[in-house]
């Protein structure tokens, strides 16, 4: 395949939530992100194959972060891509060149029915177990410097395994597929009539 893009980037969104009303298993990932009450605590960012360490960006830094990437030839991976690719393009306006997405992709090689969050493909793929931190940030509307550290290393983990899981289903992935993935969800986090 001829690449869209020189880069991608792995992007991992941590997110304010609550679990008595404001959550994803009781809205629609649209509901949820257009709500007022949306906020990012912030995300980590890492170049795919790159020995740089991943990198943990607070809510208040992502604006700059994202600004400084050019996206026309960026691509960016996430599991459950749906999720963190309409933040970027709802929230920041980011319009990357190619969208990939883990989540889909294992829905696509090992069914629904299995189940393919990231905690059980890490099972599936003998990978170190997904963390819980995020239960530490149930109803909070800020977090204190202790509960983000907890976040950020808990968000590092999740992109190495996006990363890891990505690698072992790409490897005998078609390309069509990829290429029909990354329109479905374009079409999804950039609606145009």
């Amino acid at each position: 395949m001829s690449k869209p893009f020189d880069t991608i980037l792995c992007v991992d969104f941590e997110t304010r939530w609550d679990s008595k009303e404001y959550t994803l298993s009781k809205m629609t990932t649209e509901e949820y992100i257009r709500d007022k009450r949306f906020k990012a605590f912030g995300a980590c960012i890492h170049e795919y194959g790159s020995e740089e360490p991943t990198v943990w960006y607070s809510g208040e830094a992502l604006v700059d972060v994202l600004d400084a990437v050019d996206w026309s030839r960026t691509a960016v991976l996430a599991h459950n891509a749906q999720f963190d690719v309409s933040i970027l393009s709802w929230v920041y306006g980011v319009r990357p060149a190619f969208i990939l997405d883990s989540l889909s992709m294992a829905r696509a090689l090992r069914g629904v029915e299995v189940g393919n969050s990231l905690a059980k493909l890490a099972e599936a793929f003998g990978l170190p177990a997904k963390g819980q931190a995020v239960y530490s940030t149930n109803g909070l509307q800020e977090i204190s410097p202790a509960i983000e550290k907890e976040l950020a290393d808990y968000c590092k983990h999740d992109v190495y395994l996006c990363e890891e899981i990505f690698s072992r289903l790409s490897a005998s992935y078609p390309t069509s597929e990829l290429r029909l993935i990354d329109m479905t969800l374009k079409m999804y986090t950039q609606p145009r009539l």
